[in-house]
């Protein structure tokens, strides 16, 4: 009735937003441009959409242009804040947040944002005060407390764990409050020592995620995941390498480090690049992609019947990428744990390239996962079962990659670590190829962005207390203790 109503199709599409039908939000708001080309909310939604298709540039692009056409609106900064967050480009994140607050001081949320990125930058003491402030906005913010307990700036008192509790326990709360609480007193009461406590709140907050995740339709496959193994063993044979010899980019300069979560991965990173040669990419999800892409999708390829140019192209493209990133780094750091899923395919795409396999004791590393709340997907953490489903699934793997796949391969266990920080550390620079610099021993004192649930904890000197911490709780992990059989010793 009305097809060139700028009004009509801002409605369309904030409906089609709520509704997560993000490509039809897009196709909406993309007309509404077209005919209200100046609309602030529809540059900020149309970006939001892009965002959420992990179009990420384009919704930068969005937010960008908006915040200059209105650089008075608090929303347009906002938008480009969580933006170029996500993009890990936390300078402009940073610089859009101070923007924010300066037009809008009483924006909490903005407050809990500047405060993740002056933690990831490891700026702990300006984060504390982006917390604090965030309390004196809302003193009931079990965010805000979560954040200083994540950065060891949080004594948990027993009026705290009172305050907590009470969130945690309040279903009248958002879940994301509750989630937090559950976190930050858990965490309180681990260090505390009260342990049983402290796993009824993990337990708890655990619950609450698995619902989050349930409910986005991101629930864990395990049958998934095991079909997808079981492929994997069946395809990649040392006769599948030798058929794709010769398709990738024989560069030398990327360096893998995969493993599961908790395993270390944060910490071997930082130590490897500390040194002036290497560079620290983060996670990325690059690799992941360029696989997806060749597969044609998500279905399950083997190599051999990708293009043979697409994957050289895509190889290339992949390393001027790092190069970009790394400037004169030799090696070129990603630390995406999940890349140990592709390690077949990896080999196909950069067949000079260097992987580092971090280990640790299977009931300490799933333990972790357990007390922490991921920024995305692992909905198995949240399920003592499902951790040794996806543990095991993983050895399993690994263990095939690590007979056949033609790369260099080195394994760092975290115990050994702690043991010996610097003979371990050493040898993780020779396997790089590199000589050794002393800088690698002080690699909490290096400066860079880590985005991890690590973020603290490898800026702090190399501590102990967290090897055989399952022990405190092993009567809570039955579930676990039982998937995990044959994997670790019966009487430990």
């Amino acid at each position: 009735m009305a097809p060139n109503s700028s009004d009509i199709l801002a409605l369309l599409g904030n409906a089609m937003i709520r509704l997560n039908d993000t490509a039809a939000s897009v196709e909406t708001l993309t007309a509404l441009l077209a005919l209200d080309p100046g609309r602030i909310d529809a540059m900020i939604n149309l970006g939001t959409s892009f965002a959420s298709l992990d179009r990420l540039d384009q919704a930068l692009m969005w937010h960008e242009k908006a915040a200059v056409l209105d650089p008075e609106n608090p929303d347009t900064h906002t938008a480009v804040a969580v933006t170029a967050r996500r993009l890990r480009d936390l300078d402009r994140s940073t610089a859009a947040a101070r923007r924010t607050l300066a037009l809008a001081p009483d924006r909490t949320e903005m407050w809990l944002a500047l405060g993740a990125n002056l933690t990831a930058m490891g700026r702990f003491a300006e984060a504390e005060d982006c917390c604090r402030k965030a309390l004196a906005l809302k003193p009931d913010s079990a965010e805000a407390r979560r954040g200083l307990t994540a950065i060891g700036r949080h004594d948990g008192d027993a009026a705290e764990i009172s305050r907590l509790h009470a969130t945690l326990d309040n279903a009248a709360e958002p879940l994301r409050e509750r989630i937090s609480a559950g976190m930050a007193m858990g965490t309180l009461l681990d260090r505390s020592g009260d342990y049983d406590t402290a796993f009824t709140a993990f337990d708890a907050a655990n619950r609450l995620i698995r619902t989050v995740w349930n409910d986005a339709g991101m629930a864990f496959d395990g049958p998934g995941l095991r079909r997808y193994v079981d492929w994997a063993i069946s395809t990649f044979t040392r006769q599948q390498f030798t058929a794709t010899a010769g398709w990738g980019d024989p560069s030398e300069l990327p360096v893998f480090i995969v493993g599961m979560p908790r395993s270390g991965t944060s910490l071997v990173e930082q130590i490897a690049a500390s040194h002036s040669e290497v560079f620290g990419t983060g996670e990325s999800k690059d690799v992941s992609n360029i696989v997806r892409t060749l597969n044609g999708g998500d279905m399950h390829r083997p190599p051999a019947a990708w293009d043979r140019e697409a994957v050289r192209g895509a190889a290339t493209a992949h390393l001027d990428w790092m190069r970009e990133q790394g400037g004169d780094a030799v090696r070129v750091i990603d630390k995406m744990p999940d890349n140990c899923r592709i390690l077949g395919q990896i080999a196909v795409l950069f067949p000079r390239a260097r992987v580092i396999v971090c280990r640790r004791d299977p009931r300490d590393v799933c333990l972790s996962c357990h007390f922490q709340q991921f920024a995305e997907g692992q909905a198995w953490s949240t399920d003592q079962t499902e951790l040794a489903v996806r543990f095991r699934e993983i050895d399993w793997l690994l263990a095939h990659w690590r007979a056949v796949v033609p790369l260099r391969i080195l394994e760092v266990r975290y115990e050994d670590l702690v043991a010996n920080l610097e003979a371990q550390s050493r040898r993780l620079i020779a396997f790089l190829g590199l000589d050794w610099e002393p800088a690698c021993l002080a690699f909490h004192e290096t400066e860079r962005p880590v985005f991890t649930a690590s973020l603290w904890q490898v800026r702090q000197p190399l501590y102990s207390s967290s090897v055989g911490r399952w022990r405190n709780y092993r009567k809570h992990l039955g579930p676990l203790l039982d998937g995990l059989k044959g994997l670790v010793p019966d009487d430990d």
